[in-house]
C-alpha cells in the first residue's frame, strides 16, 4: 500500500492480512517486499503503470522480476505455483506484474 504515508502500517497490514500466519502454518514462503519513498516525503509506494508512487527512476517491474528470479533460484520453489497480491498500488504491481510476466505467475488476486 502506498502513496499516501501508510508504511507506519506495514505491521498492522501483515497482521489483518494473515499471511505471515498462513505461510508459517502451511510451509510456504510469504515475500513481502516494501515499495521505495517518494524522496523526503515520507511517502513509499511502487512504481507501476502510470502510477508512480515509488523513488524517482525506480523500476519496480525489475525488482519484482529480480524476486521471482531470487525465489526460484535460491529458495528453490515451485516455478509452477507462485503467486501475487497485493493493496493499493501493490495491487497495481501485482496486475502489471501478471500482464508482463504471465508464464512466471501462477495466479493473481
Amino acid at each position: 500500500h502506498g502513496c499516501n504515508g501508510h508504511y507506519p502500517l506495514m505491521d498492522y497490514h501483515m497482521e489483518i492480512s494473515k499471511v505471515k500466519d498462513a505461510a508459517m502454518d502451511h510451509g510456504y514462503y510469504a515475500i513481502t517486499p516494501l515499495g521505495t519513498e517518494i524522496l523526503g516525503s515520507g511517502q513509499w509506494g511502487w512504481n507501476t503503470d502510470g502510477i508512480l508512487c515509488g523513488g524517482l527512476g525506480v523500476d519496480d517491474f525489475a525488482f519484482l522480476e529480480a524476486i521471482l528470479d531470487f525465489a526460484s533460484t535460491d529458495l528453490c520453489v515451485d516455478t509452477d505455483r507462485i503467486y501475487s497480491t497485493g493493496f493499493s498500488t501493490g495491487a497495481f504491481l501485482t496486475y502489471g506484474a501478471a500482464c508482463r510476466y504471465p508464464s512466471l505467475l501462477a495466479a493473481v488476486s
